[in-house]
């Protein structure tokens, strides 16, 4: 007996725009002994792992959009359920720098004050500045800020994260587009 035998498989049914089963939408294949069953689910977890159309006798084509074949996490109803509802999936954030951003991030509070670009407007060019610095060291074979200790790709991460809340904040000025002087 194969291991994807009775094995769920989370599909997407456009009809319902839901994830169902795909258990449900074998329908007269119902009874997990059934030889036309066993086979549906092998074909179902293939196709799903091949990210191909998968056909049902009750409802047609389905497509195969996010699924296991060991009914590991993506089947799972708290997985599913979360998708639903739109939750942000944090789950993808990079643990391993999210420490080192927050201590530049508190170096710059020490500097200016914690947060102090939600108080006070801040300009693209401030920003675009720093960054292009902070770069450009990196580039340049500089990997460690020598000010802070840390890495200047972290510092990038602060002062575009500083830039992304101030625009939410209404705190962003753009300076971006400066056109060149005539006068000199």
């Amino acid at each position: 007996m194969s291991h994807l035998e009775n094995t769920p498989v989370v599909v997407e049914d456009t009809q319902h725009s839901e994830h169902y089963l795909i258990q449900h939408h074998l329908g007269p294949y119902s009874k997990s002994g059934n030889e036309s069953y066993q086979e549906g689910l092998k074909e179902a977890a293939r196709a799903v792992a091949a990210r191909e159309e998968v056909t049902s006798p009750k409802t047609g084509i389905l497509p195969a959009v996010s699924a296991t074949a060991s009914g590991g996490p993506l089947a799972n109803p708290k997985h599913i359920r979360a998708q639903k509802d739109g939750k942000t999936p944090l789950e993808y954030l990079i643990y391993s720098v999210l420490a080192d951003e927050a201590h530049v991030l508190k170096h710059g509070a020490d500097k200016y004050g914690v947060r102090n670009w939600r108080q006070d407007a801040i300009l693209a060019s401030t920003y675009e500045g720093a960054m292009l610095r902070h770069f450009l060291a990196w580039a340049m074979g500089e990997d460690t800020d020598p000010d802070s200790g840390y890495s200047h790709l972290i510092h990038l991460r602060a002062c575009a994260a500083v830039c992304l809340d101030a625009q939410k904040a209404g705190t962003f000025i753009d300076d971006r587009d400066r056109q060149e002087s005539k006068d000199a």
